[in-house]
């Protein structure tokens, strides 16, 4: 995940925090595969004139379902799309196709 400058220090402890439980292993797995399905979408739209906001909105919610691999219940999807949100390089966009309750707007 490409994360942002001010926040690898809080993604590092999320992940450190987490990863101990197979419950938070889940989800920070989750984190790493639907980051890395969203970043290979920009980079394959890279050059199609789009704006990252038109490349995630275009993508969000696909990628979101096929990284989801092990059937993530709500609170694990919303724990998971605050850290995104948060650290995620794109986290300012991807929240603007989010609602307060994790619900997508698209």
């Amino acid at each position: 995940m490409n994360c942002k400058d001010s926040k690898k220090s809080d993604f590092a402890k999320a992940i450190d925090t987490n990863i101990k439980t197979s419950y938070g292993y889940g989800i920070i797995e989750y984190i790493f595969q639907w980051s890395f399905l969203m970043e290979s979408e920009i980079e394959k739209h890279n050059n199609d004139n789009m704006s990252i906001r038109d490349i995630l909105k275009n993508c969000v919610k696909d990628t979101e379902a096929k990284a989801d691999t092990m059937g993530l219940s709500g609170a694990s999807f919303g724990f998971a799309l605050g850290v995104m949100e948060d650290c995620w390089e794109y986290g300012d966009i991807l929240s603007e196709f989010y609602d307060g309750a994790g619900f997508c707007k698209l």
